[in-house]
């Protein structure tokens, strides 16, 4: 597969963290949030392998950020040559090959 300016991608950490932030933060039960990631996310979005080289690279990058989940989705971009993330979460601002955009308000 190759990775392109125009695609998006994921893995499926961000989608359990999605399920998580969806119910603890917001009350919506797991049914729903499956659903919007079956309707909405998989027919549109590749979802990216995470592998021992993965957890290699996670390893490497536990000293920029201290969740291991950040640094699993770090992982699968550095790995893929991906420099851009969509997100709410500051902890991605601490790891430098990574420019993390999100809604201004």
């Amino acid at each position: 597969m190759e990775i392109n300016d125009n695609h998006a991608y994921t893995n499926v950490v961000v989608l359990d963290e999605l399920l998580y932030v969806s119910k603890k933060k917001y009350g919506v039960p797991y049914s729903t949030t499956l659903d919007l990631i079956d309707s909405a996310i998989v027919p549109y979005v590749d979802i990216l392998n995470i592998d021992l080289n993965t957890y290699t690279t996670m390893k490497e990058i536990l000293r920029y950020c201290p969740k291991p989940s950040d640094a699993l989705i770090a992982a699968t971009m550095k790995n893929s040559s991906m420099g851009i993330i969509l997100s709410e979460d500051g902890g991605f601002d601490k790891i430098p090959f990574i420019e993390r955009k999100w809604i201004d308000h």
